[in-house]
């Protein structure tokens, strides 16, 4: 079962469906995915499509001109993650700069001129992060 995974409107009418975590229900453990799938409304069928370079979940993305653009989450035993990286059905993973430190529940916003803004969320240590970044 997936949770804690991203999805995003592609400009087909497409949905793209980023990381997440499964749920052993045996060991009670959950595991991050690195796994992208693509779910066709139309068809109602859905397909893997590629692998993001790390396995994440809690994952904030936006997207423009049919990629995502992904941002810190949850990595292994819910570290937090500092990393960034695109992914595009054409081209597959590419690594972004990453945040000067780690983060997860944050927001991630596009502004009208194209930049992106990542606000709040949790650091490494779970405390709150009284910041926002710019990505240009």
């Amino acid at each position: 079962m997936r949770f804690l995974h991203a999805a995003q409107t592609q400009p087909d009418g497409s949905v793209l469906i980023v990381g997440g975590e499964d749920f052993d229900h045996a060991t009670e453990a959950t595991t991050p995915r690195s796994d992208i799938a693509r779910f066709d409304p139309t068809s109602g069928r859905l397909e893997a499509v590629g692998n993001l370079l790390a396995p994440r979940s809690a994952v904030r993305l936006d997207g423009a001109h049919g990629r995502a653009l992904l941002f810190g989450g949850l990595g292994a035993r819910d570290a937090r993650v500092a990393g960034a990286e695109s992914f595009g059905l054409e081209d597959g993973a590419k690594p972004l700069a990453a945040m000067p430190g780690q983060r997860a529940w944050h927001t991630v916003t596009r502004l009208a001129d194209g930049r992106i803004l990542i606000a709040g969320g949790e650091d490494g240590a779970r405390s709150f992060v009284p910041s926002v970044l710019l990505y240009e």
